[in-house]
């Protein structure tokens, strides 16, 4: 009846403001820096163009290799061991 029809617009209605899968966020930790992919919503945040690549550094500990080298809460990276770094896996290698 009534309620099903109510549910059912519910829920098209969760469906339609999902955030796009461009929007999660893969992070992590490396050398005292979380590093997270650079999402839509990131770029945004940090006031990079939209076809910025690269990874993004969201936190630096301090007196870590990360802080020792300067990196800094918004910082890009782009390259690491003259290698092109397009996501957080990227900068292990």
């Amino acid at each position: 009846g009534e309620l099903a029809e109510d549910n059912e617009a519910a829920l098209a209605k969760q469906r339609q403001q999902k955030k796009p899968q461009d929007d999660v966020v893969k992070t992590e930790s490396w050398m005292g820096a979380e590093l997270a992919d650079l999402s839509r919503s990131l770029r945004t945040q940090f006031g990079l163009d939209k076809n910025a690549q690269g990874v993004v550094v969201l936190q630096v500990e301090p007196n870590s290799a990360a802080f020792n080298a300067r990196l800094l809460r918004g910082d890009v990276i782009v390259e690491a061991n003259r290698e092109k770094v397009a996501s957080v896996q990227d900068v292990r290698k």
